[in-house]
């Protein structure tokens, strides 16, 4: 650090971090930069570069609506209905217009590129993108504490149930929906007590097998169907990533599902 930054610049740039972590948040949510099939550092670094980029944008037009009223009305609109609007009016962008159709932009002016940014900004419907808050949480009731149940670790009760279930005979358990057939899943499943457990529920668990496992004999059936598991996932990847299915402001099941038909 240079001895001619004083300690009250530091401070100063200090409180003001919890700017830069904000953006950070909205780089992860709005814009998406955060993609887990990114596997290659550069493509990673290509995403986040982008991702900066469209949060240019997406500031740029929060200082455009703060310019055009009186008093700022960032604060009071909600950065995720924004930044939802961007997508999808950049997507309708893509498929109905070309690169030559925004090329007059080149030929204005500062001054000029901002005045339509106000006229733009000045036809936007606020309640639209108005924050809806749930009102203040709830605080949570202190347990009172009894002697008979002192606290202890969660380590020592995961240890003592474990304890418990080796002690005890795993009960058989009751067949639900009334419905049998198989199931398919990654090495992660492989457990000799859970396919006990589902086989006499009367489905049959198909995984592959390890390294350090002895060879079994499979159905050419299950092998076909086990390698069309990844379609499967991909069609969950896309359900999470595209349509947003894991959506923290669900608060029913019918808005989980309106949400999903939406988009």
């Amino acid at each position: 650090m240079s001895e001619a930054v004083d300690a009250v610049t530091l401070a100063a740039l200090y409180r003001r971090r919890w700017r830069l972590e904000t953006a950070f948040q909205h780089l992860e949510a709005h814009p998406e930069s955060e993609i887990n099939t990114l596997t290659y550092a550069r493509a990673a670094l290509l995403g986040f570069c982008l991702a900066l980029v469209a949060y240019d944008v997406f500031s740029l037009a929060l200082s455009a609506l703060d310019g055009v009223h009186q008093e700022p009305v960032s604060e009071t609109i909600s950065t995720y209905y924004i930044g939802h609007e961007i997508a999808k009016t950049f997507l309708s962008l893509l498929l109905l217009t070309t690169a030559k159709d925004w090329r007059f932009l080149v030929k204005y002016s500062v001054a000029e590129f901002a005045g339509r940014l106000r006229d733009i900004a000045m036809a936007v419907n606020l309640k639209k993108y108005k924050k809806h808050s749930h009102g203040p949480k709830k605080p949570k009731p202190k347990t009172p504490y009894d002697p008979k149940q002192p606290h202890v670790s969660t380590q020592q009760l995961l240890t003592k149930q474990k304890k418990k279930r080796g002690r005890k005979e795993k009960k058989a358990p009751q067949k639900g929906w009334g419905l049998t057939g198989q199931l398919f899943g990654d090495k992660g499943y492989i457990s000799q007590p859970l396919f006990n457990q589902l086989w006499q529920q009367g489905w049959q668990l198909v995984t592959r097998i390890k390294k350090n496992m002895k060879n079994k004999l499979m159905p050419l059936r299950d092998k076909i169907l086990l390698r069309k598991r990844g379609i499967i996932e991909s069609v969950h990847n896309i359900l999470k990533s595209q349509c947003h299915i894991e959506h923290s402001r669900h608060r029913s099941h019918i808005n989980f599902m309106a949400h999903l038909v939406a988009d």
